[in-house]
């Protein structure tokens, strides 16, 4: 992905990892895990998508590892996300 980034934008991918980390200090990876995260939230909080469909919908090819990542960051499964924000 990463490789992919930087060929669109013209630049070296070791390049790219050097600013994000200067300017936002984190790497490639774990900004890309930020916004799949805060897509999937927005997803679960505003549609009727299966989790499934929202797992690949936000770059996820295994429906499992979208919730270990999902529970990783914020400490619940994104169908418990989903029924939280629902009672809100």
């Amino acid at each position: 992905m990463l490789n992919d980034a930087a060929e669109f934008i013209n630049r070296n991918s070791s390049y790219i990892s050097r600013l994000l980390k200067k300017e936002l200090s984190m790497g490639f990876s774990q900004l890309l895990t930020e916004r799949r995260m805060e897509a999937a939230k927005d997803l679960l909080a505003h549609t009727t998508m299966k989790v499934s469909d929202i797992s690949e919908k936000v770059g996820y090819t295994s429906t499992k590892y979208f919730n270990q990542v999902f529970y990783t960051n914020f400490q619940m499964a994104p169908t418990d996300y989903r029924f939280i924000m629902k009672q809100l």
